[in-house]
């Protein structure tokens, strides 16, 4: 098990927040599964596998929990990634599992600050700002375009 924590405050917005301490609890429950249905629609439009991928959404925490099977290393990290850079997620807890033979060590996981290009980045992580298109292709597809992060966006650095 991972938990890996996000700002909240940053990412795409999915659907509209609820304000749990004035809502009944069958407002909470609606709200929590139709944010699990968007976080897999939102997998789905990235081209991410969502067979075999459980989402359970706890609003009263703003967690994601994701259990189930996945490929590889890379796979798991990008189906965390895609729910955890979402308006509103404090943290993901990852439970996904996957072959031992496919078991790779994690990438580094790293929050864009602002003033940040990915060319920064890479000469900061790196020492060579060409290297930023391996941190876009390690992004995508969640990323579409190498000039459109934003603070607060969580990225996989492979090794």
């Amino acid at each position: 098990m991972r938990l890996i924590s996000f700002r909240g405050d940053a990412g795409v917005r999915l659907v509209m927040p609820v304000n749990v301490g004035a809502s009944t609890p069958d407002d909470i429950y609606r709200f929590e599964r139709q944010f699990e249905q968007a976080l897999v629609e939102a997998m789905e439009a990235c081209g991410l596998p969502v067979a075999g991928v459980v989402v359970a959404f706890d609003a009263a925490t703003a967690t994601v929990t994701l259990a189930g099977a996945v490929a590889d290393q890379p796979m798991r990290e990008k189906i965390t990634l895609c729910c955890g850079n979402v308006l509103g997620i404090r943290q993901v807890i990852d439970l996904l599992d996957m072959p031992l033979s496919m078991q790779t060590p994690p990438s580094q996981f790293y929050t864009v600050q602002s003033g940040d290009t990915l060319s920064t980045i890479a000469l900061r992580l790196y020492g060579d700002a060409g290297q930023y298109r391996r941190i876009f292709d390690a992004n995508q597809p969640m990323l579409s375009d190498p000039q459109r992060i934003y603070p607060g966006l969580m990225l996989r650095i492979p090794a």
